[in-house]
């Protein structure tokens, strides 16, 4: 929804990057969408960083590169780093519009195990961004979500099974 008066936040989405391996976006024309530029290579993010803003086009989709697609290709293929702004700074002529958009995003197998694909390592240095190479998707995304929202002490009671993370 569009987003006015005081106390508006400076992004509608934090500063992150996608889980699985590939996100297909398709938004309406709207601007918001800012990716961070591949030259900030560390994950601790800096203030003084300048984002892109990431084009916008009705009839076209906007494809992004996930964790798992990062770990497949040895860091050939970045994932990236993006934030969705409230528009009020980036695009003030958007400030006070709905933005709608639809996010696919691609996941693998449960099982499929993130390590470099044969051939792709071709720097035996290359090191993850993050913890867990050679871990499950499954367990890559259960630590991306418990890293985000932390975990559960005691599962809710309603009588049905609840997974903890």
């Amino acid at each position: 929804p569009p987003l006015s008066g005081e106390g508006v936040p400076a992004h509608r989405i934090s500063p992150h990057t996608d889980g699985g391996s590939i996100t297909i976006l398709f938004q309406q024309d709207i601007a918001g969408l800012q990716v961070r530029p591949p030259h900030y290579t560390s994950p601790t993010l800096s203030p003084d960083e300048v984002w892109t803003n990431a084009p916008v086009f009705n009839e076209m989709a906007l494809v992004n590169i996930g964790d798992m697609m990062e770990f497949w290709t040895a860091g050939k293929l970045k994932s990236t780093w993006h934030r969705v702004t409230s528009n009020t700074v980036s695009h003030p002529e958007h400030g006070h519009s709905d933005r709608y958009c639809f996010a696919y995003f691609l996941h693998p197998n449960k099982d499929a195990v993130l390590v470099p694909i044969e051939g792709l390592r071709s720097d035996e240095n290359w090191q993850s961004r993050y913890e867990g190479t050679g871990r499950s998707a499954e367990a890559h995304i259960r630590a991306r979500i418990s890293g985000v929202h932390g975990t559960r002490e005691e599962p809710i009671k309603r009588g049905l099974p609840v997974e903890t993370y």
